[in-house]
Order: structure tokens, then sequence, then C-alpha cells
């Protein structure tokens, strides 16, 4: 299946490069979509971040930060 995706990415990316940034996005969008994250998640992003999209660690922990500042909501409970 992860090489299925690779190569899916890399065509999509042959086809149209100006993709790179929404596609990465995408990713991040899922990950954090369930509003927790753990390790093995994030370094998934790093290694395809850098192997597949060609961004560097800092892009990648921008991207990141910036995705999770966006969307966070603070719980009642975290209030008291």
């Amino acid at each position: 299946m992860q090489q299925v995706f690779v190569e899916s990415v890399q065509k999509i990316l042959e086809i149209n490069p100006g993709m790179r940034d929404s596609l990465y996005s995408y990713m991040v969008g899922i990950v954090l979509s369930d509003r927790m994250f753990n390790e093995q998640e994030i370094g998934f992003l790093f290694t395809v971040g850098e192997s597949i999209f060609s961004f560097t660690k800092k892009e990648i922990a921008d991207k990141l930060a910036s995705a999770i500042q966006s969307n966070f909501v603070p719980s009642f409970e975290s209030l008291c």
C-alpha cells in the first residue's frame, strides 16, 4: 500500500508540481483530523515530506505548527 501511495504522489507531482503544497497540507489535515497525533504519525509526515515532497525539516515543522495553530480549539475542561 505504501508503494502505491508513493508512486501515486510522484505521478501527480510529475504532472502538476504546483500541487506539492496542497497534497502535503491534505496529508497533514488527515493526520490531525482526529485532533490527536502520535510520534509515528509525525515521523511519517517528516519522512514523506523530505523524501517525496522535498521539503526541509524546517519547512515541515513550520507546516505542522501552522496547521496545529489554525485548528486549535481549546476544550472547556482545559480552561478550568
